[in-house]
């Protein structure tokens, strides 16, 4: 489920190739294969699609804290506005989904905060 998270961060949680990097490369004359820029598989069991599902439906609700120059850290989600986002869509975890969905939300701070 952190996996999940970082892909998020990253933009590639469908696993294709980001076009912007193959288009940068393109653009300075460098010849990539399709493939160069390939993220290996990832495959998310049945069991995870709703913790995804909700983490996806509330993924713009994040703490920040600023760091000057650097720009900000990414603390957390926002879990009041979080609760409601979930109110408005109708959403809801078991504990064990809300497990998932904080799993998730690490690997995706974890990948934000990358430097």
């Amino acid at each position: 489920m952190i996996e999940a998270g970082r892909r998020w961060a990253r933009g590639d949680l469908d696993g294709q190739p980001l076009n912007e990097a193959l288009e940068d490369a393109a653009r300075f004359g460098i010849d990539l294969p399709e493939d160069a820029l390939a993220q290996p598989s990832f495959e998310l069991w049945e069991d995870h699609a709703r913790p995804l599902d909700a983490f996806l439906a509330v993924s713009g609700q994040w703490r920040v804290a600023p760091m000057g120059l650097a720009g900000v850290r990414y603390l957390g989600l926002d879990y009041g506005a979080v609760g409601h986002g979930f109110d408005l869509a109708g959403i809801a975890l078991t504990p064990s989904e809300w497990a998932d969905f904080r799993t998730i939300e690490a690997g995706a701070a974890e990948e934000l905060n990358r430097e």
